[in-house]
């Protein structure tokens, strides 16, 4: 049961970017078994990781959701523009090259989180990419 408290914690120490020389000394275990212990726990520090960037750009940017709401008004109204436009104010060309700059921003966008997981039927001991399969999310 210690050992699981420990592992727990080696997680969220290596998500954090702490160093096996660090989390040894503060979790009281030798360096080696902290470094085995990691690439036990590859994907859940990985997952781990991704879970804490994910609050950070949450905490200090608007969330996805938002800014893709945004582009999508943005571009919504630009298209309204080119639909009603009487090609006396703004010209066609930069009206269509506004659009492609918002379409490009929300192609961006939609690149979501990604996690990983370990195949079934794999060797856990065999750390290989071939062993993990990728799972992106949509925000």
């Amino acid at each position: 049961m210690k050992s699981l408290k420990l592992k727990k914690r080696l997680i969220e120490m290596r998500a954090e970017g702490m160093s096996y020389q660090l989390i040894a000394k503060e979790l009281g275990i030798a360096k080696q078994t902290a470094i085995n212990w990691a690439k036990e726990l590859e994907v859940e520090i990985h997952n781990a990781q991704a879970f804490a960037l994910d609050a950070l750009v949450e905490k200090h940017f608007m969330s996805k959701k938002s800014r893709i709401d945004i582009l999508c008004t943005q571009l919504n109204k630009i298209k309204t523009n080119i639909d009603n436009m009487d090609y006396y104010f703004i010209s066609k060309d930069k009206l269509f090259d506004m659009e492609i700059k918002l379409l490009n921003a929300l192609k961006k966008e939609q690149a979501g989180l990604s996690f990983i997981t370990r195949r079934k039927n794999t060797d856990s001991s065999n750390i290989s990419e071939q062993n993990y399969e990728r799972i992106s999310l949509e925000n």
